[in-house]
């Protein structure tokens, strides 16, 4: 009886070799399958359409009635002129008002800084309107309003220019340009790789300043963040707009 089950068990089991229909499937004959959990870095890849958290401003006060700001940055790559000036994050802000001065290096003045900034304005405006006994100090450059010019640029005339220059920079799409804001936000596709940047702008409440962050989704790239800028303000730069402070560094 053992001899005639052993027989039948062999001959079904030698049928089923013979008959590859019937066969069951070898982890080598089935088709390869990948996967990419856990692959290094395939989740930055992944998540690269995602703006970044951190973006929007802060301090702005309980009545919204104070100037704001960008948040600093804590990955490589991240640019901002609201980190510490020591800071290899830190690139200086802009100015809108070609006569600001550039001894500022960051995007808030002190009070003492204010006072001297509101009396030169003064003076620039008593000598123009040609006020008896008005005369400027040694070292007030007002030579525009002197001479009878237009006097500063509006917030709102240069946040046009700012959002001009944004739009037309290559890759770039504007995702919220707010005047009442003072806030201007914009997604970068780098044309070669893809990849988008986060740019960021917002222009003090009281100074003709603007400051700004920029930072990549993916990787830590902190000169093509820098090259951006750059060239945003070089465009800007024949209606007036410089850095404030010193140069942005592009290695």
């Amino acid at each position: 009886m053992r001899l005639l089950r052993r027989d039948a068990l062999s001959v079904l089991l030698s049928g089923l070799a013979l008959d590859p229909r019937r066969r069951p499937a070898h982890a080598a004959d089935l088709p390869p399958t990948y996967s990419l959990k856990g692959l290094p870095g395939i989740k930055d890849i992944v998540s690269k359409e995602a703006p970044s958290a951190e973006l929007g401003v802060i301090g702005r006060g309980k009545n919204g009635d104070l100037t704001g700001r960008l948040n600093f940055c804590d990955k490589p790559g991240c640019i901002s002129s609201f980190a510490d000036p020591n800071d290899d994050y830190f690139v200086p802000p802009w100015t809108y008002d070609a006569d600001y001065s550039e001894a500022a290096t960051s995007a808030f003045e002190s009070p003492l800084k204010k006072q001297l900034r509101a009396e030169r304005e003064e003076r620039c405006r008593a000598v123009a309107e040609g006020v008896e006994g008005a005369a400027l100090a040694e070292g007030d450059n007002c030579a525009a309003t002197a001479a009878g010019g237009a006097g500063p640029k509006s917030r709102d005339k240069a946040f046009a220019e700012l959002k001009k220059a944004v739009t037309e920079y290559p890759g770039a799409t504007i995702i919220k340009a707010s005047v009442e804001d003072r806030y201007l936000y914009a997604e970068v596709e780098d044309g070669l790789t893809g990849i988008k940047d986060d740019v960021e702008f917002l222009f003090s409440l009281n100074n003709p300043i603007v400051g700004y962050r920029s930072a990549p989704r993916v990787g830590g790239d902190a000169k093509r963040q820098k090259v951006r800028i750059r060239d945003l303000r070089k465009t800007l730069q024949e209606s007036g707009w410089k850095s404030v402070g010193r140069a942005v560094n592009v290695e």
